[in-house]
């Protein structure tokens, strides 16, 4: 993959088809960790991964951080869901392996990118070398925004 840099507003990276596919299947894997974060009963699921990217508002008031999740974790998915579905749309059909961000994603490619990052951190005994590419993508796009 190459380092993303600016054409005109947009941002442009060049990638190989299995970087694309794995980028693509983690964002859906996001997506499908995200959408069903409660159980029947009303519990929120033990995964630790979610824990890091819905932490406690409140560490030392387990009842409020409980209520701020129930009235923000809703909405707080939904846009989670909606970053990554916005990355897998803008790795569709690239040109060539070029895969272009225009200026209206980068947010959500930042916002994708991070979160993938709190899971693999969560999971990084089994997937450094992952962890460490999504943090070597997230550099690159916030140099090529910084270039004015």
């Amino acid at each position: 993959m190459e380092p993303f840099r600016r054409r005109g507003t947009s941002l442009l990276t060049r990638m190989k088809p299995n970087e694309i596919a794995v980028l693509g299947t983690l964002a859906g894997e996001l997506v499908q960790l995200v959408q069903p974060m409660q159980r029947p009963d009303g519990e929120w699921l033990p995964d630790p991964a979610l824990r890091r990217l819905f932490p406690d508002a409140y560490r030392d008031d387990a009842q409020a951080s409980e209520d701020f999740r129930r009235f923000t974790q809703t909405d707080q998915a939904a846009a989670k869901v909606e970053a990554a579905q916005t990355v897998i749309a803008d790795l569709q059909d690239p040109d060539g392996g070029w895969v272009t961000v225009p200026p209206d994603n980068i947010t959500a490619w930042l916002i994708t990118l991070t979160n993938l990052r709190l899971v693999m951190a969560e999971r990084a005994n089994k997937i450094d070398a992952i962890f460490d590419w999504c943090g070597w993508m997230l550099e690159s796009m916030l140099d090529a925004v910084a270039v004015a």
